[in-house]
């Protein structure tokens, strides 16, 4: 009795072990290299010509690695810090920006998050 439990348990195991290798999301990102807690913008609203102070807070601020693509109008700026300065020459109005944090570990998904910047005369 107590060796077929055993037995049992060894396939069992087998063959969870034998679904996951073949499983075809087994390489597919699961969670995030880490979270956005929130993207601040000095100073908001901004007007043309004066300097904007983006900063990325991020859970795991004290870990190093982590790249920044910052989305402004369609084109992006990249960074290895958290910060990005930016003279203003667009025209008043409204804007939605984003910022994507990338990790070294491709296992995770990259988490980006969209923040609206108010542009004045």
């Amino acid at each position: 009795m107590y060796t077929l439990r055993i037995c049992i348990l060894l396939i069992l195991s087998i063959a969870a072990t034998g679904c996951y290798e073949t499983h075809p999301d087994k390489d597919r990102p699961v969670g995030f290299v880490t979270e956005i807690l929130r993207v601040e913008a000095v100073p908001n609203p901004v007007a043309v010509g004066d300097t904007l102070r983006l900063k990325c807070v991020i859970k795991d601020s004290l870990k190093a690695g982590f790249e920044y693509a910052w989305g402004i109008q369609g084109r992006y700026i990249n960074t290895d810090t958290p910060n990005l300065t930016l003279q203003i020459d667009l025209a008043p109005g409204d804007y939605q920006f984003s910022v994507t944090v990338f990790g070294k570990d491709n296992r995770f998904f990259d988490p980006t998050k969209r923040f609206d910047i108010t542009i004045v005369q």
